[in-house]
């Protein structure tokens, strides 16, 4: 199914990344946005399903390179010249309408920046890799005094077993509008307590932490129970602001990974929903995940993937070692290296690639090459 220049506007313009009449949409931002679909519209059918997409940033330019297995077909190469044409398309896209969108009043601006207590909250789509910062977290939490799981708090933000801010529609009850105000009060007094609890020097982890019990890993989708399983998803907008509200230092690691990874790890290996069902719930998550970055002030974010070769997430996780949390970087350096240690990037697992999971992958790629296309023009 390929991705059109009407479709991709109404979604960018309209549905996720806010109404287009809090926009100030000016011409030569439109017109970018307009050329940079049309010159090259991807026909998804032909991405093979073992094609692993890595993403790598240089000073010259935020523009993907693309890796492609060897040996490699002349009918290969030329799909990865029309996969970095497309990914520079999206990139293009998308520095358009970040330029538009940061003119909306609804658009979440990052003001507190704080050395002591600083939050993170890990968002990605199921299958990107949760399991796997809930068992450095943990390490932190429990072997130092570095890290803290605030579980009153996580279950606030989502429950499971009743209901949260992220999911206040359940298959028993559905939460009262006064009921979820409420509650959203409640979180941003306790954000302001944990910091004091934290205090002087911590972060507090906001999820992956499956443990405490009816919260998850907070992914997109969150559980894998029906009916309403698509609507059950953070909201960092939400987050976002209720940091902001709090006075606390707020910071969102996006966990990135190739369509066609997350397409086996939730179908093929772990057989969460069949494929059909499972690629639409993905799709309609990737696209909302990718609307909240939108709309947040792109200081609050940070991308990495632990499937990723050029940087590896061992070498990515000090990049953003000081962005995370100065302690990381500084006292804590040691401590923090010996952590990312205990992500091990999965063996890939060969697959036989048929018609119907390829057109499949094909689909969701459409979606996730935004959210990727959007952690490009990040550090």
């Amino acid at each position: 199914m390929v991705l059109t220049v009407g479709a991709i506007l109404v979604f960018l313009l309209g549905t996720y990344v806010g109404s287009a009449s809090q926009m100030s949409l000016d011409p030569e931002s439109l017109g970018k946005v307009s050329m940079s679909l049309r010159s090259n519209e991807p026909n998804v059918d032909r991405v093979p399903v073992e094609t692993h997409v890595e993403r790598t940033l240089t000073p010259e330019s935020p523009v993907v390179q693309r890796q492609l297995p060897k040996p490699v077909t002349e009918g290969q190469q030329q799909l990865s010249l029309d996969g970095d044409q497309h990914a520079a398309n999206i990139d293009a896209t998308i520095q358009a309408m970040e330029k538009t969108r940061q003119q909306a009043s609804s658009y979440v601006r990052k003001t507190v920046f704080k050395d002591g207590v600083r939050f993170v909250f890990v968002a990605g789509l199921e299958g990107s890799g949760h399991h796997a910062w809930q068992t450095l977290f943990w390490s932190c939490w429990k072997s130092d005094n570095a890290c803290h799981v605030p579980q009153s708090l996580q279950k606030h933000l989502y429950n499971n077993k009743t209901w949260g801010l992220f999911n206040p529609i359940g298959p028993k009850k559905t939460a009262h509008k006064t009921e979820w105000m409420a509650l959203r009060g409640v979180v941003v007094q306790e954000m302001q307590n944990e910091e004091k609890k934290v205090g002087p020097q911590g972060l507090s982890i906001l999820n992956v932490a499956e443990y405490v019990g009816h919260v998850g890993e907070m992914s997109y989708p969150n559980f894998i129970h029906g009916p309403e399983r698509s609507l059950r998803k953070p909201d960092l907008t939400l987050l976002a602001n209720l940091a902001e509200e709090a006075g606390v230092d707020l910071r969102i690691l996006v966990l990135v990974r190739d369509a066609p990874g997350i397409y086996h790890s939730t179908v093929t290996h772990r057989h969460f929903m069949p494929g059909l069902p499972q690629t639409m719930v993905l799709i309609d998550n990737a696209h909302s995940l990718f609307g909240q970055l939108m709309s947040i002030d792109p200081k609050f974010v940070r991308c990495i993937s632990n499937y990723g070769k050029q940087p590896n997430v061992s070498t990515r996780g000090l990049e953003i070692a000081h962005w995370l949390h100065p302690n990381f970087a500084g006292a804590k350096a040691g401590f923090w290296r010996k952590l990312l240690k205990e992500i091990h990037t999965p063996s890939e697992v060969e697959y036989e690639p048929n018609r119907i999971d390829t057109s499949l992958i094909g689909r969701l790629k459409a979606a996730t090459d935004l959210i990727d296309g959007y952690c490009d023009l990040l550090p």
